[in-house]
């Protein structure tokens, strides 16, 4: 019982140092990533046109201040020029783009947006309807003609639920593999902490997809913590007030939350270095 007390501590203290003190500035970033079909061969320079001026860092050039043009300063000038209809800004960053290099806007990018894109060649400009950024790393897919944009999303969800879904497995299969040296055997004994994992580790795994989908890896490692103290937490209860109904041993119950603290901590653990190794597809 000490050493589940002092297991809630550390969970407690820990993520009260995690990412909650973090400063606005500080970690991973929200993004925006366009990958383009339709522009092979030709040269072309991509922007995302903001609701919003100014933007975070950004903001229009107002036609007095210095500006920092970029490596092409007659691209950023037709930029700088072009009128949207919707009133929508230029905040005065740009690349080139081509299939094989998707515009990646990896700091502060806007939350309603379009894309742009100009053909020096024919000096023309393309744009797309109204976009939202939609996760905490937001893929579009831009189909572009001379006749004009088309974009989806393009979000891996299956990386993602297949990585959820492994770390639930996992953590299943330990914490029923763990039951063995702790003298649980019998068939209700095993059902019981099996039904009670499938119950926790769905909500778990489920609740940290979503997590890291909306808010971000600092999110992530947050609820981490957060989560898995309260799994431990549950699922202690749950076997100290079930296990007498599942087994056949008077001396089931004794050592039960010994087993779940160690479990626990195991699969944890196992849990804690998947998702460092799969958190790119949440």
């Amino acid at each position: 019982m000490k050493r589940l007390v002092l297991f809630c501590l550390f969970g407690l203290l820990a993520a009260g140092l995690l990412p909650g003190n973090a400063r606005a500035d500080m970690g991973p970033k929200p993004s925006v990533e366009v990958a383009f079909e339709g522009i092979s061969g030709e040269k072309a320079y991509a922007t995302l046109l903001s609701k919003e001026s100014p933007w975070g860092p950004y903001s229009a050039w107002d036609g007095h201040r210095e500006a920092d043009k970029g490596d092409a300063p007659e691209v950023w000038e037709k930029f700088v020029r072009y009128k949207d209809p919707d009133g929508f800004f230029f905040l005065q960053t740009y690349n080139e783009c081509m299939e094989e290099r998707p515009l990646i806007w990896g700091y502060w990018p806007p939350n309603t947006f379009k894309i742009l894109v100009y053909f020096p060649g024919t000096d023309t400009f393309v744009a797309s309807g109204i976009q939202e950024r939609y996760a905490f790393e937001s893929y579009f897919q831009c189909f572009v003609s001379q006749g004009g944009m088309l974009v989806r999303s393009s979000y891996d969800y299956g990386r993602g639920f297949a990585a959820a879904a492994l770390r639930a497995l996992l953590t299943l299969l330990i914490e029923l593999a763990v039951a063995l040296p702790f003298g649980y055997r019998e068939k209700g004994q095993l059902l019981l902490f099996g039904i009670t994992n499938l119950v926790t580790q769905a909500g778990l795994c489920g609740g940290l997809y979503l997590i890291s989908y909306a808010w971000g890896p600092w999110a992530f490692w947050y609820w981490f913590v957060v989560l898995e103290l309260a799994v431990l937490v549950v699922e202690s209860l749950t076997y100290t007030l079930l296990i007498g109904r599942c087994s056949k041993s008077p001396q089931a119950a004794v050592r039960v939350r010994r087993y779940a603290l160690f479990a626990n901590l195991l699969s944890c653990g196992a849990g804690l270095v998947l998702a460092r190794l799969t958190l790119g597809g949440f």
